[in-house]
């Protein structure tokens, strides 16, 4: 449990951090549910430079994407690597360093744990065509191989113990429910 705490502590402490750097929004305020501009939570400067969005299979398919993988590009930050290596808007990053990608996570990943001065293969969907970019990531990685695979690896026991707290809680839930059923009065034993 108190792992499950300290990842929740230290995730608001990171998102706390990037809200302190931007406190009245601005140009690169996130738009939205749906919407990540990742990298302006992260110290340092942004590797990449983009915004990114996670796709339904029906917007994938609208969009000539494979079904079942790829990212969309919402925001490409002027002078950043990504417009460097030709990334446009509305592209959809279908694979990041030789790895299929199907959701935000995988593409920060790739771009989190790439060495220094990395150029980091893309490959995107760009008006129903497949693109071959490639990108050379700016300053230092943000998580090491070594942490990115401890995550990976712990996840499924942070993910079992998230879950059966939150089943323990619904029980409690219901027992709380049950029992203010029987404490409240019957509506035939009102006196009206």
């Amino acid at each position: 449990m108190r792992s499950v705490l300290g990842l929740a502590f230290a995730s608001s402490l990171v998102f706390a951090a990037g809200a302190l750097a931007h406190p009245h929004g601005g140009p690169d305020e996130m738009p939205g549910p749906g919407f990540h501009h990742f990298e302006k939570f992260m110290p340092g400067p942004s590797r990449l430079g983009v915004q990114l969005q996670d796709m339904t299979p029906e917007l994938r398919e609208f969009m000539h994407a494979p079904k079942e993988r790829g990212v969309l590009i919402v925001r490409v930050n002027p002078d950043s690597a990504a417009e460097r290596a030709g990334l446009r808007v509305g592209d959809i990053i279908v694979s990041a360093g030789g790895e299929e990608v199907g959701e935000m996570h995988e593409v920060i990943h790739a771009v989190f744990t790439a060495e220094k001065d990395a150029k980091l293969a893309l490959e995107v969907v760009r008006e129903g065509k497949s693109v071959a970019l490639e990108a050379e990531l700016e300053g230092e990685p943000a998580m090491t191989a070594r942490s990115m695979r401890w995550m990976d690896e712990r996840m499924p026991e942070l993910r079992a113990g998230i879950e059966a707290r939150m089943k323990e809680l619904e029980q409690r839930m219901e027992e709380l429910e049950r029992r203010l059923k029987e404490a409240l009065p019957k509506e035939d034993e009102i006196d009206t």
